[in-house]
């Protein structure tokens, strides 16, 4: 939802402004997004990216705005200068809303809370979004504490979460997950 919603956010400014907008989706790899992040900063005016790798592009970002004056913003607040609009989820209370469902779950369907196991699917801290929902269900479950909390790092990317996944349930049970990423991301972990 979250990145189909991203470029129609930007695609409404842009039509509120007069702008022309196109969109493309290079995919997850950060050479891919890097090249095109080059090829475009050459024909277009402006460029929003939703980076995939942050620190990977700071540099493409970089060289692009000096090699080319293409200004380049990036959505959330990971890239930039000055912007026109931003989109934004609202990480910290999705957080304490994926908390209170993993609460609800253990009350409701495994039978309490006291002695089971909530287990964190962790996204890459560089990311804004993952950060920050990482840090909000780190404390919300601080006001559980019948509750065992677990934290899994991930790499940041789908296959790393399901390797997360594959290593953490190997040897471990859990009462209920949250994941700090949905569709494919939570797909791996199931």
């Amino acid at each position: 939802t979250w990145w189909r919603l991203m470029p129609a956010g930007h695609a409404i400014e842009a039509h509120k402004n007069g702008w022309e907008f196109s969109f493309t989706a290079p995919g997850w790899d950060p050479a891919e997004v890097n090249d095109q992040i080059t090829n475009y900063a050459q024909s277009k005016d402006a460029l929003i990216v939703n980076p995939v790798a942050y620190q990977s592009h700071i540099q493409t970002i970089e060289r692009v705005q000096e090699d080319f004056n293409t200004p380049v913003v990036g959505n959330k607040d990971l890239v930039g200068g000055a912007v026109s609009h931003n989109i934004q989820s609202a990480d910290y209370e999705l957080a304490e809303l994926m908390v209170e469902d993993a609460i609800n779950f253990l009350d409701e369907k495994r039978g309490g809370r006291q002695g089971k196991t909530v287990v964190h699917f962790q996204g890459n801290p560089d990311f804004t979004g993952w950060r920050r929902r990482m840090e909000q269900v780190r404390q919300s479950m601080k006001n559980y504490p019948d509750v065992e909390y677990v934290e899994v790092t991930t790499d940041g990317t789908v296959s790393g979460w399901a390797d997360s996944a594959r290593t953490y349930f190997a040897n471990n049970t859990a009462d209920a997950v949250i994941s700090d990423s949905s569709g494919a991301y939570t797909r791996g972990i199931m």
